[in-house]
């Protein structure tokens, strides 16, 4: 089945920068992909989407970052389904990249480089804030200040709540990072995650390399350094104690993988960051 092409364009009217819709899903929406990117959001009911070949359930609160390149289509549940949705150029996206992700060590929302979208569930309290600072957008002059506004609200809302699990990953994955983040754990290195997640090594490389892009080593070492950087900001522990915590026997490589990820030493990093007010 060929993928209908869409352009930002033909949606704009006048001097228009975006699109933003309120809508009821009453009818399927055909497969396309388009020159733009969208974020969308659940506000009432369910149904589910075919994104990539892939489907991807879809709910009451949650929250889709669709890159051009993805094709997808939207079908509503039986009991009906609406959502918020916000068009916008890839020179936006890009700025926002470049402005407030570059540094980042994770590739999250529309940067993620897994097969599938970002997909995060969002609080009902943070769904209720985005959707009211929506429908104010959509009372105004959709211009690059209205689409600044409500885009930095949305992740200022969603990082500040920590709302940026990695989406769709098999349950049994997304249970065992989540509780990767001690020093018991890091020392049992890869051998140990992959117990914990009660699968052969072999296999959990492979759906992480699938939905991550990334060794297995290098998607723990990104947790180990997080926990380092947190260890060095707000604490005194000594690094020797911080490199051994992380499950390294080698105070080099812990000071080169270190500065890969922060672009610092250890010593450095915490020069500039514990006791800072």
């Amino acid at each position: 089945m060929n993928a209908a092409h869409y352009h930002l364009k033909d949606f704009l009217i006048y001097n228009q920068t975006f699109h933003i819709v309120h809508r009821e899903i009453e009818h399927n929406v055909v497969l396309h992909d388009h020159n733009y990117y969208e974020i969308f959001w659940i506000t009432n009911g369910s149904g589910f989407q075919i994104v990539n070949k892939h489907l991807m359930q879809l709910k009451k609160s949650d929250m889709v970052f669709i890159r051009p390149s993805d094709q997808h289509s939207i079908y509503s549940g039986i009991d009906g389904m609406s959502l918020i949705n916000i068009s916008f150029s890839q020179e936006t996206a890009n700025l926002y990249k470049k402005r407030y992700m570059e540094n980042s060590e994770q590739k999250l929302y529309f940067w993620s480089e897994s097969l599938l979208p970002s997909k995060i569930h969002i609080s009902n309290i943070t769904l209720n804030i985005i959707n009211d600072a929506a429908h104010d957008t959509m009372q105004r002059t959709a211009n690059n200040i209205q689409l600044d506004t409500l885009l930095l609200t949305i992740f200022r809302q969603i990082m500040n709540t920590g709302e940026t699990k990695t989406p769709f990953l098999p349950n049994w994955l997304n249970h065992s990072l989540s509780m990767y983040k001690t020093p018991a754990q890091f020392r049992l290195g890869k051998t140990g995650f992959a117990e914990s997640c009660n699968r052969n090594i072999d296999y959990v490389n492979r759906i992480v390399k699938q939905y991550f892009n990334k060794t297995l080593t290098e998607v723990l070492n990104e947790k180990k350094m997080r926990y380092a950087a947190i260890q060095l900001s707000q604490l005194e522990t000594p690094i020797k104690r911080i490199c051994s915590d992380c499950g390294f026997n080698n105070l080099g490589h812990f000071f080169r993988l270190f500065k890969k990820y922060y672009g610092s030493t250890p010593n450095q990093y915490r020069r500039r960051h514990l006791h800072l007010i």
